[in-house]
């Protein structure tokens, strides 16, 4: 689920929520203030702990093996 940020138009503060992107425009609730007045930032970011795209590749493909070879060139 994509994690939004929206700046809250009563108290001002910028706050993060893990929104459906259904739902990404939806005024959401500030958790200082409690109203429903916090609006969308343009910024959007993803949450992903799935590793590396390498990483995601070696599972897709028991044949590919990830190393860190690309860390010791310096």
């Amino acid at each position: 689920m994509p994690l939004f940020s929206y700046r809250c138009k009563d108290c001002d503060i910028v706050f993060d929520n893990f929104v459906p992107l259904e739902t990404r425009n939806v005024l959401q609730e500030c958790p200082k203030c409690k109203n429903k007045t916090g609006i969308r930032k343009i910024e959007a970011k993803m949450f992903d702990s799935g590793g590396t795209n390498l990483q995601k590749l070696a599972r897709l493909d028991n044949n590919l093996k990830y190393t860190d070879s690309h860390k010791n060139h310096a």
